[in-house]
């Protein structure tokens, strides 16, 4: 990964986009999350490839399935927004209730703004959901 880095930013070398993904992909591969959540970005923000959603929301949840904060947090509000995918308030808070639950940053007040925007039964779906990828170690998730 420290290659990608290396492309990316172009320390010691002429910057690679193409090289940086090429060794960002080799680690994302071999489940690091990291490198996923990176993917994941390059591909929403558009700043130096294509943009590309589709990819985005492909690595972007492998990310978060491994545990990565950030990722969960980027799936909230790309869920919560519809951006890449179908906008879905219940994947929006799965993903935050999820994220709350490893850190301790204080998420409330985004929690009760989602909240806000749902049905009960739609609340209720996603904690459970959320709970149960907790309980199963992200699978299935």
């Amino acid at each position: 990964m420290k290659l990608a880095i290396i492309y990316l930013q172009g320390n010691g070398v002429a910057a690679d986009i193409e090289k940086a993904i090429f060794y960002y992909r080799l680690a994302a591969e071999q489940d690091a999350a990291f490198a996923q959540y990176k993917l994941a970005r390059l591909y929403l923000d558009g700043n130096r490839v294509k943009p590309d959603p589709e990819k985005a929301m492909d690595w972007m949840p492998r990310s978060a399935r491994l545990g990565f904060i950030q990722a969960q947090l980027d799936l909230n509000l790309l869920y919560e927004n519809g951006f890449g995918t179908p906008q879905n308030f219940v994947e929006a808070h799965k993903w935050l209730y999820i994220a709350s639950s490893l850190t301790d940053s204080n998420l409330e007040s985004r929690q009760k703004e989602l909240e806000a925007k749902m049905a009960f039964t739609d609340l209720v779906r996603a904690r459970l959901s959320a709970r149960t990828c907790i309980l199963k170690g992200y699978e299935g998730c």
